[in-house]
């Protein structure tokens, strides 16, 4: 070792001892404060959690190292017991520094003289003073061997001068320096320094587990050391078994010059075990300098002016110990996790145990504010550096931007400032169409989705230029980072996701349709249709889709005018359909329907996404697969709509040759084209047609019928040029194949297939040449033979048409008759009269007519003599058709008569046309046949009275009396017995009353006595029927017929005078009438009674509907009836039924019939004046009326009251004001009422009268009501008591009649009254006495009325309840309020809601409460709604001060109803809880800042610890009965948080380590305890491995006891405003985890209470410790933390009271019906076996680093927060 030779070594050692700790000289003055700065120095070591290997490694960055030394830091963990002190095991620290100088002796033995001080400048690390004094932690008998030295601390105080840990002893035996150096390797160069630290036996694991956890990038901010190396050296003669190495392998500078920054790269390697293996990180090392801050200075870093800071960005996997890596170190590392993917070190201030750094210190902001600035640059500068270095290469960078939050807020400022700073950067590389690179800020660029890049990818390898599209405003960022795992960093960098807009604009400006070729086009096309809904509104305008125009050149159109329909676009479904059709809409040039270009078809049809993009196009643009049969649609709607003919005939070709091409099927051919329209020969295209005929020239119709005449019927004569040879499309048609087409498909004929119409046939009306006749002929046999042929206008328009040539002329066929030579010779014998008949001139058609003589038939013409008589009685018959048949015409006529009834051939129809058409010549002209008579010598008689139609014999001749029977036939009228009718017809009945108008009648009845008498009953029947309705007999009023006159009688005389009807005048007759009684009766004259009372009742009955009949005829008809009672068989009751039918009494309602009218009397007074009644008006029949009651009555008419109240019911009429009714008309109106109700048949009262009766006429106690409003007091006498209605209610409570106005005599109309809907009975009328109610202010009057409803049990109907009101007196009681029934409740037994609620036991008793529960809906008590609304109340009042009865009330009430009422509504309505003040009083507080004192010790603690109150209110013992575990659970679910899991802890040793016992581990987790541990995990489905686990951590516990208390801090934060409330106690058991040491203050086990407290904390420690390991498998398991460990709890406890003993704690378990399985107990078997694990460590450092200096903090531990 260098340095200071042995010997002076030794002589320096013994100076110190000498001089400074009086060891074998005089006594130091200062003694006594060594002393003292050594109980201090063993104090800090014990109050602060320090972790001695990292004071190591700050001494050795803070030594000094020779020119050209790598330095080298070795930790060597032997089980060597080198020092002979008795040590399980040694570490040794190897350090190749200059070595120990007298001023690092001097230093080392003394108490706060570090060699460091007034190197501040240098930046040192350590800084907390305790430096290397710190070993005395593990051991107690550290060792130093360096530059001659080898000396030993003791933590026991000399023996001489009563000091420990600085008295320097020199070291003569073990270990010696050459034991030092075989450990290390003897093959190696031994360093210059060695400390030897033999260690305690309880802290080999622990040094052990620090060994483990140095973290390899310590050494990338140390200055100095270049290598840490970790080993173990083993008793195991296979050697040393290296556990770590580390060391920087190599530094290269990356050349960015900056006066206050440089950067370069580190490569870092670490080796783990045996296997050699390196492991290799690189990072990039910024370091940045920066001025300190005036506002951030502070005295701890005194003097220093500047802050370096060096952040640490990772290429690869970083070099871990575990899971998390620390993101913060200063030098050394801190347990910071900051979720940044790079590392920070500055000079920061660290807390006492080096975890964190202070972040609330005012250094450490001002270094934070930094590392913004110092990331942002060093981020430019990395994106800078390589100019020629592939983007791609770049992008790692990216993952160093810290995306992820922090969870420390003074971080999450340094990630904004970061974000901030880049945002103004240009780091974000661009596409660029050129090599050099384009970086943009972030704002500036944006991201586009990956199909569009991939589009703009595939043009730029075609060439085009995309250079306009930077121009839009952004750049589009570089596809090696617009990647989904860089979503997050461009999302923390603000670069947004283009718009729509923006894609619009690219593929318009950029014209990306016409320039891609057809393959990117139609990828450009995907993209655009699976983000329609999105861009539609960008590029809906824009010309994006493809088409061929009529000219057939590519075209664009904008997807919104295919949507439209201006642009149809369309595409085949195959290509050659699709390319024909694209012709074929060429050629018939129609604007709207367009097709795909072929190579975008082919394209499309390629694509990948073919289907997906046909789809969309059809949804988005409507841009959608045609078929031919679809195309065939198409064009027939657009020719039906153009009409244009040039299209029409192309079309017809494109049908042609779609069906040569296979592209469509005859059978579809033949379906669609006859729906197709045509050009007809005027160039008119026909939309609708019945045939079509074929072109005229050269066919056989044009031959015959010349031009179409049956245009009108939709018969269309093609144009030419449908057969005419032509181009279409490119493919020629020839004019056979046109012409075949065209008679196959389009159906064009000719005749003779040609089918005719149901029209008329014009041809037929003209003279037609023979040929023409033999075509039409032939077309007729055609349409016959195919059974085309039907009975139509056709047909009838060739059978009456003129065009068949015969010897009269040209006929009809109907008229014709083809005859042979015989047949001929029989029409001559007819003369003259049948030389018109049409024979046809065969001559003519040169015989061939023959041929077609079925034909002829058909069409009507005759054949024979027998098919020709009609003709030749139709020749005959046409002389009738001038109706005067002469006399030379009719001796013929009548010879064919008498001939065709000879040969029977005379039809009925002939017959009667002649009786019908034929006119004979008479003695009055010319009369039809069946108005002439042929004279007989018995038609005499009445040639004096008539004047007749006799044949003229003059004219014809006596011959015409020859042919009676021929005459009869014809109609003619011979004989006497018949015509009847003419002689009527030819009777001159009178007119005026003479002479001659007597004899005429009294002629008349002589000739009808004569026939009777003749027995001509025929006749006399006739003649009667034809003179009895003819007005030729005299009466009084004139001539009238037979069957209206009367032959007067002296009985009825006076009937007849009334009704003035025709009496026959006798005197005109000079009396000779009278004789004639039997011939008048028979024509219908009324010659007796009998048969006149019905005439009579009929003139009656006409009489009385009209008004004719005045006041004198009226008094006469009653005076003859009157009258008429006297005389015998006098029909007066039929005469009374026929007057009592008519309206002919005179009323003040105008004339009426007898039953509905009135004769006054008296006691119609008093209902008169209410009712509107049908008096007879006596006014206008005069007094005189009343003369003839009984007849009137008998007629019907009313006389009293009894008889005619039915009047009443209709003529009910109240006067509008109710005060004008009297109490007599009213009584009166009951009376009626009472006989309509005993009349046999009226069980009810007609609907009418009551609807009339609905109006207020009736006096009540309070006013004019209707009478459904009414009551009847008295009304039921047996209910009456102390003068109360039903004993409920006084006459004053409801509308009551006013018995005093009425009388007494009202109760006797009782039943009259309830009919009408008066309430007559108790219990009737609830609610009318409802509707009354809310004119009460009295509150007597109300509980009457309450009563009574309740008696009744009366319920409102349910839409009326909102309706519903309560009366609530004032405290006068002389008024008060009417009240919503949600606004009461029936009782509030608490007085909690007098203020808000109306409480109705106040006012009312007992029976109306539950009254008002039942019907109005009153709840009983408040509500759960109610109390929150108090409670809310409550909280807004901070004045109102809560007494103990409201509060225990309230919560009373929440404990009941918790779980009836909705949690959550009350959860989310209280804000604020109660809680007890100081001075006693409740204070409603932020439930937030409360909690539930669950922990009596916490609560204990935190008592005094706050000026607020912290602990919700619970009520003491002797208040209302409230559950505490209930309310606890409300508080809980309302939020407030418990004491017991709320609290932060953190522990403080205060106790001297060297006073720690160690305890033996069995003597406290022993079996037993680990018994219970197995088998109560056993139960919670833990896995075996993990129970192991548990139970092996127990085993490794290193226990400790200790006379002096353990002090916990304890702290809570407030949320409402962040406050901290903190407090200390002191605690019996420790579980340090990170050491895994178990503390304990034992006690005695005669002290009762601090046993079972200690009993109980320890359960809770080691409750808490083993659970806490299993957390993740309950969580998996679904399973409760809280259940759990109140049971582990309780075992532990019970166990530690049987000390754990294993047969008391085997039968615990039974109890508990627990058990241990059996590999836990082969677990427990082994468990005690020495656990022997090694781990070496080694590290190494490269050479070129910049050496840094700063503080090292030290001597803190861990503060764990539970």
């Amino acid at each position: 070792m260098a340095g200071s030779s042995g010997n002076a070594a030794r002589e320096h050692i013994e100076e110190i001892r000498r001089v400074k700790f009086s060891i074998g000289g005089e006594p130091n003055p200062l003694k006594e404060d060594l002393h003292l700065a050594v109980s201090r120095l063993s104090a800090e070591l014990y109050t602060k959690d320090i972790h001695f290997l990292m004071e190591l490694i700050q001494n050795a960055e803070d030594n000094e190292y020779l020119p050209g030394v790598h330095p080298t830091l070795e930790f060597v963990l032997t089980t060597e017991d080198i020092t002979g002190t008795g040590a399980p095991a040694t570490l040794l620290v190897y350090n190749n520094e200059k070595g120990f100088s007298k001023k690092n002796i001097e230093s080392i033995c003394s108490v706060g003289q570090s060699t460091k001080k007034g190197k501040r400048q240098f930046g040192f690390i350590g800084e907390k003073g305790i430096g290397f004094k710190s070993v005395f932690l593990v051991s107690t008998q550290p060792y130093i061997f360096s530059n001659g030295y080898q000396i030993r601390l003791s933590k026991k105080p000399d023996s001489h001068c009563g000091i420990g840990y600085i008295v320097p002893e020199w070291v003569n035996g073990k270990p010696t320096v050459s034991e030092i150096h075989r450990v290390y390797g003897s093959h190696k160069v031994l360093p210059t320094t060695v400390i030897v630290l033999p260690l305690r036996p309880e802290k080999v694991n622990a040094v052990k587990q620090q060994l483990s956890g140095v973290h390899p990038e310590l050494l990338l901010f140390l200055s100095k050391i270049t290598k840490l190396s970790i080993q173990e050296n083993s008793k195991d003669p296979s050697g040393v078994d290296i556990v770590t190495a580390v060391f920087l392998s190599h530094e290269t500078d990356l050349g960015i010059k900056d006066i206050n920054a440089d950067f370069h790269q580190v490569f870092l390697s670490a080796q783990e075990g045996t296997d050699k293996i390196v492991k290799e990180c690189k990072y990039y090392m910024w370091r940045q300098r920066f001025p300190v801050k005036l506002e951030n200075r502070v005295d701890e870093r005194r003097g220093l002016q500047e802050w370096e800071i060096c952040l640490a960005f990772p290429f690869g996997e970083r070099l871990r110990r575990d899971e998390s890596s620390s993101g913060v170190y200063a030098f050394l590392p801190t347990e910071m996790v900051t979720n940044f993917p790079f590392i920070i070190h500055a000079d920061f201030i660290l807390s006492s145990s080096r975890e964190t750094i202070l972040l609330n210190n005012k250094w450490n902001l001002g270094i934070l504010d930094c590392v913004g600035h110092a990331f942002s640059k060093a981020f430019v500068a990395v994106m800078k550096s390589d100019e020629t270095a592939p983007t791609s290469s770049m992008i790692k960078v990216f993952e160093f931007l810290p995306t992820k939050a922090s969870p420390y807020v003074e971080l999450e400022r340094v990630r904004e400032s970061i974000r901030k700073n880049l945002e103004r950067q240009d780091i974000i590389p661009c596409e660029t169409l050129f090599t050099r690179k384009v970086f943009c800020k972030p704002i500036e660029v944006g991201r586009i989705i990956s199909s569009f890049r991939n589009i703009l990818s595939q043009l730029k390898g075609q060439g085009m230029s995309l250079q306009s599209i930077s121009s839009h405003g952004k750049y589009i960022c570089h596809s090696a980072l617009d990647l989904s795992r860089f979503d997050h960093v461009l999302d923390f960098l603000g670069v947004q996701c283009f718009d729509y807009d923006w894609y619009a604009m690219c593929i318009k400006d950029c014209n990306l349709i016409l320039q891609a070729s057809e393959d990117i086009y139609v990828e450009l096309l995907v993209f655009i249709m699976i983000n329609w809904h999105a861009i539609s509104c960008h590029i809906g305008n824009a010309d994006s889709l493809k088409y061929l125009d009529q000219n057939g050149k590519v075209a664009l159109c904008s997807i919104n005018a295919a949507t439209g329909g201006t642009h149809k676009i369309r595409f085949g479904l195959t290509y050659d359909e699709h390319t024909w059709l694209s012709k074929c809409n060429l050629e018939f040039g129609w604007k709207e329907l367009y097709f795909l270009p072929n190579s975008t078809w082919r394209a499309l049809q390629k694509s990948q996404n073919s289907d997906l993009l046909k789809s969309a196009l059809k949804s988005h643009a409507r841009v959608e697969a045609i078929t031919l049969l679809d195309f065939f649609i198409i064009a027939v709607n657009s020719i039906r709509s153009e009409k244009n003919r040039r299209v029409v005939i192309s079309f017809t070709h494109f049908l042609l040759h779609s069906h040569s091409k296979n592209l469509i099927s005859p059978g579809k051919v033949s379906q669609y084209c006859p729906s197709i329209p045509v050009v007809d020969r005027f160039g008119h295209v026909n939309l609708k047609r019945d045939a079509v005929l074929v072109p005229a020239s050269g066919s056989k119709w044009a031959k015959l019928m010349i031009s179409n005449p049956w245009t009108k019927k939709n018969y269309v004569e093609l144009r030419g040029d449908y057969v005419q040879c032509c181009k279409f499309a490119g493919e020629c048609s020839s004019k056979e194949m046109l012409h075949h087409f065209m008679k196959v498909y389009i159906k064009a004929k000719d005749i003779p297939e040609l089918c005719p119409p149901d029209a008329d046939f014009p041809l037929a009306s003209s003279h037609l040449t023979s040929e023409q006749a033999f075509l039409l002929l032939d077309w007729i046999r055609h349409l016959r033979t195919g059974n085309f042929l039907r009975r139509n206008k056709f047909i009838e328009s060739i059978e009456g048409g003129k065009w068949l040539k015969t010897c009269a002329g040209y006929k009809s066929p109907k008229q014709c008759l083809l005859s042979d030579e015989e047949e001929r010779s029989i029409f001559a014998e007819m003369g003259d009269l049948l030389s018109h008949i049409p024979i046809i001139d065969e001559q003519f058609y040169e015989s061939k007519i023959r041929s077609y003589e079925s034909d002829l038939k058909y069409l009507g013409v005759k054949f024979g003599l027998v098919e020709a008589y009609p003709m030749i009685v139709s020749c005959l018959m046409s002389l009738a058709e001038c109706r005067c048949l002469t006399k030379e015409a009719a001796i013929p006529l009548m010879k064919l008569m008498r001939y065709s009834m000879e040969k029977n051939i005379l039809s009925a129809e002939n017959l009667k046309i002649l009786k019908e058409k034929l006119s004979l010549y008479t003695h009055l002209g010319y009369r039809a046949a069946a108005c002439s008579i042929l004279w007989d010598s018995k038609w005499g008689c009445f040639s004096e009275i008539a004047e007749l139609p006799f044949i003229d014999d003059s004219y014809y001749g006596s011959v015409i009396y020859s042919f009676k029977d021929e005459l009869e036939m014809m109609g003619v009228v011979v004989g006497f017995t018949k015509g009847c009718n003419l002689l009527t017809a030819g009777m001159k009945f009178p007119k005026n009353p003479t002479s001659a108008a007597s004899r005429y009648a009294l002629a008349l009845l002589e000739q009808i006595r004569l026939l009777k008498s003749e027995q001509n009953e025929s006749f006399v029947t006739d003649l009667i029927e034809e003179v009895t309705n003819q007005p030729w007999l005299k009466t009084n009023i004139g001539f009238a017929q037979p069957i209206e006159c009367f032959l007067s009688e002296p009985e009825w005389a006076c009937l007849l005078h009334v009704l003035e009807v025709p009496v026959i005048d006798e005197n005109f007759y000079r009396s000779k009438i009278g004789s004639f009684k039997a011939e008048l009766q028979s024509l219908g004259v009324h010659i007796n009674l009998e048969d006149a009372k019905k005439k009579i009742c009929s003139e009656f009955k006409s009489l009385s509907s009209s008004s004719d009949l005045n006041d004198h005829g009226t008094l006469s008809l009653l005076n003859c009836l009157k009258h008429s009672k006297e005389k015998k068989n006098f029909p007066l009751e039929e005469f009374m039924n026929c007057l009592s039918e008519g309206s002919w009494l005179r009323t003040w309602h105008g004339d009426k019939f007898p039953k509905d009218s009135i004769l006054f009397d008296s006691e119609w007074g008093p209902i008169s004046e209410i009712t509107d009644l049908p008096f007879i008006d006596d006014a206008f029949y005069g007094k005189s009326i009343y003369l003839y009651r009984d007849e009137l009555k008998m007629m019907g008419v009313a006389l009293d009251i009894r008889d005619g109240c039915r009047f009443v019911v209709e003529g009910l009429k109240f006067p509008k004001e109710p005060g004008a009714i009297t109490a007599a008309s009213a009584i009166s109106l009951l009376e009626c009422i009472r006989i309509l109700l005993a009349g046999p048949s009226n069980t009810a009262l007609p609907d009418d009268l009551l609807n009339r009766m609905k109006s207020k006429w009736i006096l009540t106690h309070m006013g004019f009501r209707t009478p459904d409003q009414c009551f009847l007091f008295n009304s039921n006498p047996s209910s009456v008591s102390n003068g109360k209605w039903g004993g409920l209610l006084e006459p004053e409570d409801a509308t009551f009649i006013k018995e005093d106005y009425y009388g007494a005599d009202i109760s006797l109309y009782r039943e009259e009254l309830k009919m009408i809907g008066v309430n007559v009975e108790a219990g009737d009328g609830c609610s009318l006495l409802v509707d009354v109610l809310s004119c009460h202010t009295n509150l007597s009057s109300v509980r009457r009325i309450y009563g009574y409803l309740s008696k009744f049990e009366w319920m409102p109907p349910s839409s009326g309840k909102s309706d519903l009101r309560i009366w609530i007196p004032d405290r006068s009681g002389t008024g008060g309020e009417w009240v919503q029934p949600q606004a009461c409740v029936l009782s509030d037994m608490d007085n909690l809601f007098s203020s808000s609620l109306h409480v109705l036991d106040k006012y009312y008793e007992n029976p109306l409460l539950s009254f008002f529960s039942k019907v109005f809906d009153v709840a009983k008590s408040p509500t759960t709604k109610d109390y929150i609304k108090l409670w809310k109340s409550w909280e807004l009042k901070s004045e109102h001060q809560i007494d103990i009865h409201e509060l225990c009330s309230f919560w009373k009430y929440i404990c009941s109803t918790w779980h009836s009422y909705g949690v959550d509504s009350i959860v989310m309505s209280i804000t604020k809880l109660p809680a007890k003040t100081a001075d006693g009083r409740i204070q409603l507080i932020d439930k937030r800042d409360l909690l539930i004192a669950d922990d009596s010790q916490l609560v204990q603690i935190f008592a005094e610890a706050s000026e607020n109150p912290l602990f919700v209110w619970c009520p003491q013992p002797g208040l209302p009965n409230i559950p505490m575990s209930k309310l606890y659970m409300i508080y809980s679910s309302l939020g407030v948080r418990k004491i017991s899991v709320s609290v932060q802890k953190g522990e403080d040793f205060s106790m001297d380590y060297s006073l720690l016992i160690v305890l033996p581990t069995t003597e406290v987790i022993g079996k037993g305890l680990l018994k219970l541990v197995l088998a109560f995990l056993a139960e919670t489905s833990v896995c075996t491995t993990l129970k192991h686990e548990i139970a092996q951590s127990l085993l490794g516990l290193s226990v400790y006891g200790t006379m002096e208390p353990i002090m916990v801090s304890y702290s809570l934060i407030l949320p409402s405003d962040k406050r901290h409330v903190s407090a200390k106690a002191s605690k019996m058991v420790y579980w340090e985890k990170t050491s895994n040491k178990l503390i304990i203050q034992k006690p005695n086990k005669s002290d009762k209470k601090t046993y079972m407290e200690f009993a109980s904390q320890f359960a809770r420690v080691v409750s808490e410790g083993v659970l806490l390991k299993t957390w993740t498998s309950l969580i998996q398991q679904k399973k409760a933390w809280k259940p759990r460990f109140d049971g582990l709890y309780k075992l532990f406890r019970l166990g530690y009271f049987l000390d754990f003993d294993v047969d008391s704690i085997e039968c615990l378990l039974k109890m508990e019906n627990l058990e241990v399985l059996k590999e836990d107990e082969d677990f427990i078997a082994s468990a005690f076996a020495a656990d022997k694990t090694s781990c070496i460590v080694n590290k190494r450092k490269p050479e070129s680093v910049q050496e840094i200096s700063g503080p090292i903090a030290k001597n803190q531990t861990k503060r764990r927060k539970q």
